[in-house]
């Protein structure tokens, strides 16, 4: 939906584990760092993962839950005036509970691409007034970073590398993931291809799959690799170790949220995948 200008409301941004009141803070996702970015002109590559610059936003706010698994009651609580999300909030009955009360719920689109994350930003800027601090943040970090990544994509797309992306292990099993996703969004991103494009969605993969699908390089988060152990281990694994990717040594392991959440780090992360790559 289209923005309108939010210059003293307060707003909640829903994202994971979300933690918000009196105008921001979610647990760190794209939608808080584009929101606090914008309001503090605070380079998006300062806003470290678990680094101090969050704690004073989220020490004494209160937390209401999970994004899919909302409360009316937690969230209203807060006397927000707008709220800002991603098209995956719910439970629908939950949202459309929120929306009687006449609390306005602004849904930012999700667009698994570099254009989205740029619209990410200006929607987000807009909702607060701050379009030129938006643009100056966008010019100053995030456009030198793409034009890196399109001059690295160009020479990968060349290739068409096959991509398989690892959220982790289910089962035993590598939880994979196939077209439709975040994580297929970001191979595409890089310029290669993902090679579970016959599904859609996350699903367990068989060894016998993965081999016949052959991945030349194998990405996972790491959060996913610390319940492996190493990347040596994660090429041990019987679906892993025959790929070309282990035989290449092309496996790695990077931070999952800079990859999946499409926010202005996201693009950083194609770029540093894009050089491993190239």
């Amino acid at each position: 939906m289209s923005p309108k200008s939010k210059t003293s409301s307060t707003i909640l941004i829903l994202g994971m584990d979300t933690i918000a009141k009196n105008g921001m803070v979610s647990r760190f996702p794209p939608l808080t760092r584009i929101l606090i970015g914008v309001l503090t002109s605070t380079s998006f590559a300062l806003q470290k993962e678990t680094s101090r610059f969050f704690a004073s936003f989220t020490a004494i706010f209160p937390s209401i839950g999970y994004v899919r698994a909302l409360s009316a009651e937690g969230i209203l609580s807060l006397n927000p005036s707008i709220i800002i999300g991603e098209d995956d909030m719910g439970p629908a009955e939950v949202i459309e509970q929120i929306k009687e009360s006449e609390v306005e719920i602004i849904t930012v689109e999700e667009d698994h691409s570099i254009t989205g994350i740029l619209n990410k930003v200006n929607c987000v800027a807009a909702i607060i007034d701050k379009e030129k601090y938006a643009l100056e943040l966008i010019e100053r970090e995030l456009l030198p970073q793409i034009r890196q990544l399109k001059s690295t994509y160009s020479k990968i797309s060349n290739d068409s590398p096959k991509i398989l992306f690892i959220l982790g292990l289910q089962g035993g099993s590598p939880l994979v993931a196939g077209k439709g996703v975040s994580a297929d969004g970001f191979i595409k991103m890089v310029g290669g291809t993902n090679s579970m494009a016959d599904f859609e969605g996350w699903k367990p993969a068989s060894t016998e799959s993965i081999l016949n699908a052959a991945p030349d390089v194998i990405l996972i988060s790491n959060r996913g690799l610390s319940g492996i152990g190493t990347i040596e281990e994660l090429k041990d694994h019987p679906a892993i170790k025959l790929t070309p990717a282990a035989k290449n040594n092309k496996i790695f392991a990077m931070d999952g949220m800079k990859m999946l959440g499409f926010g202005p780090r996201t693009i950083g992360a194609a770029l540093e995948l894009a050089q491993k790559i190239q």
